[in-house]
């Protein structure tokens, strides 16, 4: 555990120590944009659609898998879809974003359950569930499966329900040696260590202007490949405390910020610039801007932990 009451040259924020799947792939990223996201908590001050859209099919998704398909459940998961996102963004903003709008989300629900209602033979153990496993002595990962099956030959899956607007095959290579896929594998194996287990299955939706596409990812890792994500979490927590020692032997009076340095080639991820690529540019230590929080900014803590969880064992 990060030690909190060590002398920051920053406040402290209890989610220092509250680890995730996306926090481990922020860092590994960039640890600079790990530093300004979630050690000083700056976020956009407007929504993101694309998270605030993905939200909003989970929750959809959530109403399917739990209550069957069926035209009546179509419309309640569009009910649980339009609840969600209309408390971001008003009917008037629909046009502006096709393909991804509830227009674009009402079609691809009707059409996933006339694709998979007679393909879909599995039984739904439960859904949205929330827990932490130990990666570390005193260091808990954070997770939430979106739904885990059994299959008719009692095999175990995690359903992981993904949306995007790529084309490309790369949208579906990525998952391959995603953290947080193998962390949901892990999970699976700790949940059920007496169960054949199936593996992971990418449950996705692609929105394109002219079409919508369903399509399902299986993804599955050897005992050694998880063994392998395993022991590499544990060197990454190590380094992320390593960069919070380092935070707190230092200041704003040194030239340059050592602890959670730049990391300069992945400043463009999925065709967009850093958002925090400008202050990285012209900050050698922004510490000496921690300040004032920027113009378009706000301060907002990511934690998972703050859902009901469950916990678990290695």
């Amino acid at each position: 555990m990060i030690n909190l009451n060590a002398n920051y040259p920053i406040p402290t924020n209890p989610t220092w120590n509250v680890c995730d799947s996306s926090k481990f792939k922020a860092y590994t990223t960039c640890e600079r944009m790990y530093f300004y996201r979630y050690v000083l908590g700056w976020r956009r001050d407007f929504p993101s659609h694309d998270l605030v859209f993905g939200e909003a099919w989970h929750r959809a998704m959530k109403r399917l898998f739990d209550e069957g398909f069926s035209k009546k459940t179509i419309e309640k998961a569009f009910d649980d879809f339009l609840a969600y996102y209309r408390t971001n963004f008003s009917e008037d903003s629909d046009l502006n974003y096709i393909p991804k709008s509830p227009g674009d989300a009402l079609k691809a629900l009707i059409e996933y359950v006339t694709q998979y209602e007679r393909q879909d033979h599995w039984e739904v153990l439960f859904t949205e569930r929330a827990g932490t496993v130990l990666i570390d002595e005193g260091i808990p990962l954070h997770f939430r499966l979106d739904a885990v099956v059994r299959d008719e030959n009692d095999r175990i899956f995690v359903i992981d329900h993904k949306t995007t607007k790529w084309a490309a095959s790369t949208w579906t290579e990525q998952f391959s040696l995603d953290f947080q896929v193998y962390a949901y594998l892990h999970v699976l194996h700790c949940m059920y260590p007496c169960n054949p287990i199936g593996g992971l299955i990418i449950n996705g939706t692609r929105f394109f202007k002219s079409k919508i596409e369903h399509i399902r990812v299986p993804i599955n890792k050897s005992l050694e490949s998880l063994n392998a994500w395993f022991q590499e979490a544990q060197v990454l927590a190590r380094k992320i405390k390593g960069d919070f020692k380092e935070l707190s032997i230092t200041s704003s009076a040194v030239p340059v910020l050592l602890a959670f340095p730049r990391r300069t080639t992945q400043c463009v991820q999925y065709m967009r610039m850093c958002q925090f690529a400008d202050f990285c540019s012209v900050w050698a230590n922004p510490l000496r801007h921690v300040g004032d929080v920027p113009e378009g900014f706000k301060i907002e803590w990511w934690n998972p932990a703050e859902k009901e969880t469950i916990i678990l064992a290695n």
